[in-house]
């Protein structure tokens, strides 16, 4: 049995990370990177819900959902995910494929 550190690598920042290390000795083991300076990323905060995604993709954007109890592939419309996602009484498991969100605001 491993130990989480030695399976894992952790650093302070993304400034740590040297992407021609990785790409001249390869990337064995995940990064738990703790800031995220330096990475060149751009995420929402953390109070953007699904309802925020809603309003800029639209909500009647067909999306793939897989039923997954019984294995099915589905389509929906955007706003009825959101629905389902948000109702705290949601009857089974829906997992959204995929949502490409290039090009939106």
């Amino acid at each position: 049995m491993h130990r989480a550190d030695e399976i894992i690598v952790t650093t302070n920042s993304g400034t740590d990370i040297k992407l021609d290390e990785l790409v001249s000795k390869g990337f064995f083991r995940p990064i738990v990177v703790e800031r995220m300076d330096g990475l060149g990323l751009r995420v929402p905060p953390t109070n953007f819900t699904v309802r925020d995604v809603e309003k800029y993709v639209d909500s009647d954007r067909l999306v793939d959902v897989i039923d997954v109890e019984q294995q099915t592939e589905l389509q929906m419309n955007f706003g009825e995910f959101a629905n389902y996602f948000t109702d705290p009484d949601r009857k089974g498991l829906l997992n959204l494929i995929s949502l490409e969100v290039s090009n939106t605001k």
